[in-house]
């Protein structure tokens, strides 16, 4: 299986901003006591942003207080889609043949993660935890991530030890390869 790399760093990166004055009610069990701010490092109306705005909306609603989506990105292009880059043949794309169907076996995933401030408290973590795995959970909204191309992680790919690994893969195996051929990510 031929492996190529992807760009860890423009397709996986979701960061969700806490602000400091929520690290002070750390002990708080009404967290967040104002709304929190996402942000999507991409331009509106992608993948990334839709999956942002659907988690905003679910987390939102469980945890009592607006989660904002600040989308600070590039300029997107249109793209025609010439190959499915899994196993599989995507619901949405019926007629886009999978790169294996054309010969290419190919290891080649996006995925996004929502990451929280280095030293975020343990207590509000929590609560984000579980606002995010609700809002994964819910039949609906798994819906309507399917309906634009987006399957949720269930179970141990759910778990942040699973992005652990996809980050640290990028960087031993992505990221070199990137530099060794002269191409950086904006």
């Amino acid at each position: 299986m031929t492996r190529l790399p992807h760009p860890v760093a423009a397709l996986a990166a979701l960061a969700l901003l806490c602000g400091l004055a929520a690290a002070a009610h750390a002990q708080q069990p009404d967290y967040p006591r104002r709304p929190v701010t996402l942000v999507v490092p991409f331009p509106p109306g992608g993948p990334s942003d839709a999956l942002a705005r659907g988690f905003a909306q679910q987390m939102g609603n469980r945890l009592g207080q607006p989660i904002v989506v600040e989308n600070v990105g590039g300029a997107g292009g249109k793209l025609k889609a010439i190959a499915v880059l899994s196993d599989t043949r995507l619901p949405q794309l019926p007629g886009v043949a999978t790169a294996a169907e054309a010969g290419h076996a190919l290891d080649l995933r996006s995925w996004n993660a929502i990451f929280a401030p280095r030293g975020t408290p343990e207590p509000i973590m929590a609560r984000l935890r579980q606002a995010l795995q609700d809002a994964a959970a819910d039949p609906g909204f798994g819906a309507q991530m399917r309906a634009v191309g987006v399957d949720l992680p269930h179970g141990p790919a759910a778990q942040p030890r699973a992005v652990t690994a996809l980050i640290e893969r990028g960087l031993r195996d992505d990221v070199p390869a990137f530099k060794a051929r002269q191409e950086f990510l904006n």
